[in-house]
């Protein structure tokens, strides 16, 4: 199932770790990604082209990107309180979530780099949507 991603595939995050399943099996056939070090992961985001999985972990204070095969896990943004949803941009290639704790809604490049703030001063924000279709 790691091989490549298909577009009948599901992710879940569930108490300390990530879940795949097949859409095509039952959820008994779940797989947990073999990711470490996890603690509370809130929201998830995939690049089917690059097979990689971004999460938010609200007990860690961190947004993290792996290999869905977990060979390359990274903590790409740390020292977060309540890091909660996460969207990607593929096309300009950026990583966007919601810092809670802060009431901020962050960016970045898709590896960590060039954080900033977009907006602040937000009542308590949770999730996020991108609208890539108009830029």
């Amino acid at each position: 199932m790691f091989a490549g991603i298909t577009d009948e595939a599901i992710f879940v995050a569930d108490y300390q770790t990530i879940y795949m399943a097949s859409l095509r099996q039952p959820m008994k056939t779940r797989i947990r990604l073999p990711l470490k070090n996890l603690l509370r992961p809130i929201a998830i985001a995939l690049d089917p082209f690059e097979n990689r999985i971004y999460w938010t972990d609200l007990t860690n204070g961190v947004v993290g990107r792996s290999s869905i095969n977990g060979k390359d896990q990274e903590i790409i943004h740390s020292g977060m309180v309540r890091p909660m949803g996460i969207a990607l941009d593929l096309l300009a290639g950026n990583v966007y979530w919601v810092n809670n704790g802060n009431d901020t809604i962050e960016v970045s490049k898709l590896n960590g780099k060039y954080r900033k703030v977009l907006i602040s001063n937000l009542t308590s924000p949770y999730a996020i949507a991108l609208d890539t279709s108009r830029g």
